[in-house]
């Protein structure tokens, strides 16, 4: 899958993508119309209807197409610094703690956060670790609505 980490108003993400036992590389961070951050993990067709609700701003309707069994996590960071996790359920879950992870090293990344690490370093954790997790790394800022 993938690692993505946010902390102190920077979102990271490896740009590992398997597909057929090939590893390929991907830019997985999109800065949406309202200036929020959004990554996803998962199949990337599925990222996509994902992303394109997110820029509608979750809307009830229409609601993108996915199964109970896709494998999907997103996480949107807001210009206010806010987290929400949204997976398969379609359901937008704020997160109130100061950092968030999502993807197969999600675990690693939020135990090297919670010992004062940053979002890049953390995602660099996880790819120590976690096969589906590799360099190069991307990353991106929050920016302050003016």
């Amino acid at each position: 899958m993938t690692t993505i980490a946010f902390a102190e108003g920077t979102i990271a993400a490896d740009s590992q993508m398997t597909s057929g036992g090939a590893k390929l590389r991907i830019k997985k961070l999109h800065r949406l119309s309202d200036g929020s951050l959004f990554a996803g993990s998962g199949e990337v067709a599925l990222i996509s209807r994902m992303l394109k609700w997110a820029e509608a701003g979750f809307p009830e309707k229409p609601r993108p197409r996915i199964t109970e069994d896709s494998e999907i996590e997103c996480i949107v960071v807001r210009p206010n610094g806010a987290i929400w996790l949204v997976d398969d359920k379609l359901e937008p879950l704020e997160i109130d703690e100061p950092f968030a992870a999502i993807g197969s090293g999600f675990a690693y990344a939020l135990g090297a956060m919670a010992c004062g690490k940053s979002a890049v370093e953390a995602v660099e954790i996880a790819a120590r670790f976690d096969a589906d997790t590799s360099a190069p790394l991307h990353t991106m800022e929050l920016q302050e609505n003016k």
